[in-house]
């Protein structure tokens, strides 16, 4: 699996919607498969990383041993809220569009996690899209399915 992109909207420090091009770039006649973050101390590294994760595992992320009430504790602190504001944390999004060879076959994807604070409560839903088929979503059944993608 090759992660092309990352999109963030309201996680952790990132206010807003950040979009950040993963795709390696060949140089000098050499694949570079490698992506480094560089930063200073507390500018999102740290986020980013956690982000990919989220997206891609949920409350696998954090450890199997996570359950609901924790997940949702972890959550609540990851959605952006601007600073001296009371008002509850804006919608969050995580968008990772990726390459993943499956049964031999280049495939493109879209993988989606969005979250609302409904009055304290954190609602999460999950979306794969085919890029190849825009009218293709993959619906799961159970969390199983989902995580087992």
């Amino acid at each position: 699996m090759i992660i092309r992109e990352i999109e963030l909207e309201n996680f952790g420090i990132y206010g807003g919607v950040w979009r950040f091009n993963l795709t390696p770039v060949p140089a000098n006649g050499f694949n570079r498969p490698i992506v480094l973050f560089k930063g200073k101390n507390e500018a999102g590294k740290t986020s980013l990383t956690e982000a990919i994760r989220l997206c891609l595992h949920g409350s696998l992320a954090y450890g199997s041993r996570v359950g609901r009430a924790e997940y949702q504790a972890i959550l609540a602190q990851r959605l952006h809220q601007a600073d001296n504001c009371d008002q509850p944390a804006a919608p969050a999004r995580i968008n990772l569009l990726l390459n993943y060879v499956d049964a031999g076959r280049l495939r493109s994807y879209r993988v989606e996690r969005h979250w609302t604070n409904d009055r304290g409560k954190i609602k999460e839903s999950v979306g794969l899209h085919d890029l190849e088929d825009p009218k293709a979503f993959i619906d799961f059944k159970t969390d199983e399915e989902r995580e087992s993608f």
